[in-house]
């Protein structure tokens, strides 16, 4: 533990130095190490502080892709460790970075693990925002795979919870993205649907599995 301690004092009087020095991009590193470090050791709060400062200086130096992984690797080494909240606060650090500073070629790498945890955790009305968000760095970036994918999971998610809105649901997705009615995922939703109505397991279960 006195080792620890030992280095979490270097780590902070060499990111301090680099500050005073003006290099953000050595500060950011180091604090990324230091926040490694905390997290592994269960230093959970003092991990979270230096990773957003680390992914800041990170912006400042002009690298918001850097901040981007910074956020995604913390978030999978906090769902390691079973911290499920951290892991969605870092994911979602994440995502609005995408959101804020045009990185949305990278939209899916954070997208995948995180409205993955979402579902697994039953946080569905997180997942549709995270789906939406999709869907719009989707149409921003004219990927029609990826526009079809987030419409089906936006329909899905309504029928799971709240079978009303279904419908209605599902002629928005229709008119607001253009692929989406000559697509695979329109026909398994379609097909979804259609078992839903017939309280066929089986055929839902296909269903389910043709837009996977």
């Amino acid at each position: 533990m006195r080792n620890y301690f030992g280095a979490v004092q270097a780590y902070e009087k060499l990111a301090q130095a680099n500050e005073k020095m003006n290099d953000m991009w050595a500060a950011g590193r180091v604090y990324e190490s230091l926040s490694i470090l905390q997290l592994r050791n269960d230093h959970v709060k003092e991990a979270v502080e230096n990773t957003e400062k680390a992914a800041e200086l990170f912006r400042i130096n002009g690298n918001s892709e850097k901040s981007l992984r910074m956020y995604i690797f913390m978030g999978t080494e906090a769902l390691n460790k079973g911290l499920i909240e951290l892991a969605c606060r870092m994911y979602a650090l994440a995502l609005n970075l995408v959101n804020d500073d045009q990185l949305q070629m990278f939209a899916r790498d954070v997208i995948t693990p995180y409205v993955g945890l979402l579902i697994e955790n039953k946080k569905y009305a997180d997942a549709m925002i995270v789906y939406e968000k999709e869907l719009r760095f989707a149409q921003n970036l004219n990927r029609d795979h990826y526009m079809n994918k987030a419409a089906f999971c936006i329909v899905a998610l309504t029928l799971l919870q709240n079978p009303s809105l279904c419908e209605g649901k599902f002629r928005e997705m229709c008119s607001a993205v253009a692929p989406f009615i000559m697509s695979m995922e329109y026909q398994a939703i379609t097909e979804l649907l259609d078992a839903y109505e017939a309280g066929n397991q089986e055929d839902f279960d296909k269903a389910a599995r043709k837009a996977i």
